[in-house]
């Protein structure tokens, strides 16, 4: 399958992320090195006649790392950002004869796209990658719910393109939409009451929405053109999607899920696949404008454009996920833990603001990390210096503690502490820590 053109871009077909050739030029940092960042991008790079494979930047394309080796394509983070769910058509056999090539293969090694995808997830590092569809037909376009219990994704193993849940572990599969027409692209809204997707039950392809075990089918986008590849803003106000309207091909547009307040489009340029950012506040999509596929992120309003991938190889679709919010920290272990409910910073002014901060946090879910938390630990330093100057530590089980000994009239930059152990006494180690954001503080 050839790069996607305006023409191809239809929902029986793989979305344009998932199209061309697959594979990955090597940029960037090692496999699985690094501690993951308070968000990051996930994306698909495939260099001509290679194999697709996945990776991950931080939001600005910094810190570039390949996650999988094998084939994977449209990755999809989960809601906690420990988790990523994607495609892949890596175990795939196509049934040939003899000698001779498969029809259509790009050569002897035919992993390539239109066959044999299947839904899998791994964790957010790139470890412990799992199938968690098994069937003959084609699984694609794979995300999450909101509270990460249940992967929507479209399927065509009866035959027309259809919407069905999965867990993330493989089992209770369950189809939502019964129709004749072709349905996919699905996601579900912030509160998981609904689901965006696109369908051709009034012809050409358009934006729907419907709850979330697929009754109340309303119709989003009222117009003659292809609008596909949806995606509802995090703070449920919008959703972007890709439509064949502008002159220049196709382009990101926004509007309200119920239908209103459309915007013109994004960029006048040709973008596909909007997604966003975690604060609602930026839109990531793919785009061949300076003349090679690449990510690029912008504003809602369509300002700010900046281009996130700049290799040789073909950068597409992205997806901007939580990743481990809050935390720019370190990791000590040889493999990085995703946190799924990491610590907050959020100091307070105490009861003698001159002299102390409190500062707060929320606990960690100890069901969902590795190893055990042994304290959170606070520390205040000037502002535009890098000394403690003060510090304070609590429990595994507490949310505050008190900085004492500050001095009036200065702004104090405060970070909070976690730290993850493992075994006991002499043998006991440091799983996982990190450093929340800071925030400035101004005692009067």
């Amino acid at each position: 399958m050839n790069a996607p053109t305006s023409a191809a871009r239809t929902i029986w077909t793989l979305s344009a992320a998932v199209v061309v050739v697959a594979g990955v030029v090597l940029v960037g940092t090692s496999k699985h090195s690094g501690a993951l960042p308070s968000q990051f991008i996930v994306y698909t790079n495939t260099p001509g006649g290679g194999i697709s494979t996945i990776w991950r930047m931080d939001p600005d394309g910094s810190n570039k790392v390949q996650l999988t080796t094998s084939s994977g394509f449209e990755p999809a983070i989960s809601p906690d950002g420990s988790k990523i769910v994607f495609t892949s058509n890596r175990d795939y056999v196509e049934p040939w004869c003899c000698d001779e090539p498969p029809p259509d293969s790009p050569g002897p090694n035919p992993e390539s796209l239109g066959d044999g995808e299947e839904i899998y997830v791994m964790n957010a590092d790139g470890s412990n990658q799992t199938r968690i569809t098994t069937n003959e037909s084609r699984d694609i376009a794979p995300s999450w719910s909101p509270d990460g219990s249940k992967i929507i994704f479209q399927s065509n193993q009866t035959g027309q393109w259809q919407i069905f849940t999965i867990n993330p572990s493989g089992g209770d599969l369950t189809r939502i939409t019964t129709t004749s027409s072709n349905e996919g692209q699905p996601q579900f809204s912030p509160d998981g009451s609904k689901i965006v997707f696109t369908s051709t039950r009034s012809g050409e392809g358009q934006i729907w929405t419907m709850n979330a075990d697929g009754s109340s089918p309303f119709r989003v986008t009222q117009d003659s053109y292809s609008d596909d590849y949806p995606a509802w803003s995090p703070d449920g106000r919008l959703i972007a999607f890709t439509s064949e309207r502008s002159s220049g091909g196709a382009d990101t547009y926004t509007i309200t899920p119920a239908g209103t307040d459309e915007s013109a489009g994004l960029t006048s340029l040709f973008t596909q696949l909007p997604q966003w950012s975690s604060d609602s506040s930026r839109i990531v999509v793919q785009s061949p404008r300076d003349g090679n596929w690449d990510v690029y992120s912008m504003k809602v309003d369509g300002t700010d454009q900046v281009r996130l991938t700049t290799d040789a190889g073909l950068d597409m679709s992205p997806f901007w996920g939580p990743g481990v919010p809050g935390f720019t920290g370190t990791d000590s272990s040889s493999t990085t833990t995703a946190v799924p409910n990491p610590v907050q910073s959020a100091p307070t002014l105490g009861s003698n603001p001159r002299h102390q901060i409190v500062a707060s946090w929320s606990l960690l879910n100890p069901s969902q990390i590795t190893g055990r938390v042994l304290w959170y630990r606070a520390k205040a330093s000037v502002t535009g210096t890098s000394p403690w100057l003060g510090r304070c530590k609590g429990g595994p089980s507490e949310t505050s503690c008190t900085i004492k000994g500050l001095l009036s009239n200065t702004t104090y930059d405060v970070r909070v502490r976690v730290q993850m152990i493992a075994g006991t006494g002499k043998s006991r180690t440091t799983v996982w820590s990190a450093w929340s954001a800071s925030q400035s503080i101004r005692l009067n």
